[in-house]
């Protein structure tokens, strides 16, 4: 059974594990193979949010909604901080991150997470943007901008690296593959800005439910979970992390 739902190569194939996952009723490790195949098979084709980038090498431990009208603000930041951070966006892909975020049907999330590169360990933010594509209602046309911090001798050592996703969708898939821009050594002041009003507005929504988001196929997907990642410093720390804290000084007093 197992080896059956190891992938999804067809429509037909595609539909029917939507449907078992949906029923819920298969155990907990073949809902598991059966998601993350599901999730293949999505980011092959570019339906729905499903990228690589939010994915691989990463543990999600925190995911939150935006409103693109209350949120406005940090929204313009990112804008703000994507292109002065890359110079080189001033084109198309520029026009498109601006079109984008200024869409009235704009959808945005920030995922939270740890992330492991070979021997390097970060800890760091995605502000996820998208919307559904015209004429594709199955697919996204999207736009991340991922800010990390380097976990160094198990401390974090603020901003090291910034990265933008600049993926309007097109046909052929296999033709119009993402653009990826890197900065290891982040330059704009706006940058810095966001990652510190990134890492407070984690502070402010992390008990607030109405931010969170939230869906019961996280559990059966491998990159969301608990921190995987003790981080002295962080500036993302676990409600524990925050008790942990808090004990030194109520022994104190």
């Amino acid at each position: 059974m197992s080896q059956q739902i190891a992938s999804i190569e067809t429509e037909g194939q595609y539909r029917s594990a939507v449907k078992q996952l949906d029923q819920d009723k298969k155990p907990p490790f073949l809902l598991r193979l059966l998601m993350n195949a599901l999730e293949s098979y999505r980011q092959a084709r570019k339906m729905g949010w499903s990228r690589p980038q939010n994915k691989y090498g990463l543990t999600v431990f925190h995911s939150f909604r935006l409103d693109r009208s209350d949120d406005r603000p940090l929204i313009d930041l990112v804008m703000k901080a994507c292109l002065t951070e890359f110079t080189e966006l001033d084109g198309p892909a520029g026009q498109y991150i601006r079109g984008l975020l200024e869409d009235p049907n704009l959808m945005g999330f920030i995922f939270v997470h740890d992330c492991l590169e070979e021997r390097t360990k970060y800890e760091g933010m995605t502000f996820s943007f998208g919307r559904v594509a015209t004429g594709q209602a199955r697919h996204r046309d999207r736009f991340d901008l991922i800010l990390e911090s380097e976990v160094s001798n198990g401390s974090s050592q603020g901003l090291s690296r910034v990265r933008a996703y600049v993926d309007p969708f097109k046909s052929p898939i296999q033709k119009n593959l993402a653009s990826v821009f890197i900065h290891e050594s982040p330059r704009a002041s706006e940058a810095q800005e966001l990652f510190l009003k990134g890492a407070e507005t984690y502070s402010l929504w992390q008990g607030d439910a109405d931010r969170a988001w939230q869906h019961w196929t996280q559990r059966y997907i491998n990159y969301f979970g608990p921190r995987t990642t003790s981080v002295g410093d962080s500036y993302f720390p676990t409600a524990v992390d925050r008790l942990a804290a808090a004990e030194p000084l109520r022994d104190a007093a």
